[in-house]
């Protein structure tokens, strides 16, 4: 058992440190949650606004394991929540369509030892002896398991399968992952994720994509954070995409995300981030100098009022990721 769970530790781990800091700033846990725009940009703070999307939300958003300009994680090579949700989603669905199905409306458990102590326990719901079924699930839970000196999971997260298409070598599929009283300890530092991660996936002869929406909650040492804004990717033989849309939250204030243009494995494209007004400030990507330009415009008006130029290698040093 080592060996499987280990490696979905590490995922979740992967994926826990990934979504910390990624609501955007701290102090931002009581903010809106209807999905309004709240947030008002300034030429004195748009900046510092676009500093912290690139940070938390762009700097997390790699596909597999490259961010923008090539620069890993801490974490290495997919470390990433979308390479990650991927995994775990993945993981589920194959365990789901490879055990053996007994009878229909079955639900089986298991449990065992973590390597170093406590326990997990493993759940499962099949609907059909003979297919995969929208309603399936798989659901994980840990109570003082550790699979490695300092630290410590505690708390559960499910995967229910919410829709499923096979046709030939084609396969698509819709899931929802739930973090519930998810606790991780990681020698002095202890965070929890509360919430939800709908994802859908489609893999062809001739690509695979994925748009994943994110609605968790994050509390890291006392400091509460909402990550809830919506990514989608897409990866063929010759090229990958990425797009952001929904919302950022940056310290309590909600903007917008609006692609200007996708951003491309090598490190290209921009975002645009936008206020209750209409203001916004728009994010370009350079892979050819390594520089990210912040452009700030006035509603109506497409011509900034105000430029900044930050340098990648700065924001995207490891102690940020």
């Amino acid at each position: 058992m080592k060996s499987k769970w280990s490696i979905l530790y590490g995922a979740l781990l992967a994926c826990s440190l990934a979504l910390t800091g990624c609501g955007g700033g701290g102090g931002g846990g009581d903010d809106d949650d209807a999905g309004g725009i709240t947030g008002s940009l300034t030429a004195t703070n748009y900046a510092e606004v676009a500093d912290d999307v690139v940070v938390s939300v762009i700097g997390r958003s790699q596909q597999f394991s490259a961010v923008p300009f090539g620069v890993q994680g801490s974490q290495g090579p997919g470390a990433g929540p979308v390479d990650v949700t991927r995994r775990i989603v993945e993981e589920a669905i194959q365990a789901m369509r490879s055990k053996g199905r007994v009878q229909a409306f079955a639900i089986s458990e298991s449990t065992g030892a973590c390597d170093e102590s406590g326990t997990w326990k493993e759940v499962t719901y099949e609907q059909s002896a003979d297919d995969v079924t929208p309603g399936d699930y798989r659901e994980l839970r840990y109570d003082d398991c550790s699979y490695a000196v300092g630290h410590l999971l505690k708390g559960r997260v499910k995967v229910t399968l919410d829709s499923f298409k096979e046709t030939g070598d084609s396969i698509e599929y819709e899931a929802t992952t739930v973090y519930e009283g998810f606790s991780l300890t990681m020698n002095t530092i202890e965070l929890t994720l509360d919430g939800t991660v709908k994802t859908k996936n489609w893999v062809t002869p001739d690509e695979s994509g994925m748009v994943v929406r994110f609605n968790v909650d994050v509390t890291d040492d006392g400091k509460r954070f909402r990550w809830k804004h919506e990514l989608s990717f897409r990866s063929s033989a010759e090229d990958g995409e990425i797009s952001l849309g929904g919302t950022a939250v940056v310290d309590g204030a909600s903007y917008g995300l609006r692609q200007h243009e996708p951003f491309t494995p090598e490190g290209a494209g921009a975002v645009d981030v936008v206020d209750r007004s209409g203001h916004y400030v728009r994010i370009t990507l350079s892979d050819a100098d390594r520089k990210i330009v912040y452009e700030f415009f006035q509603a109506g008006n497409d011509t900034p009022v105000g430029t900044t130029t930050r340098d990648a290698d700065d924001l995207f040093a490891p102690a940020y990721l």
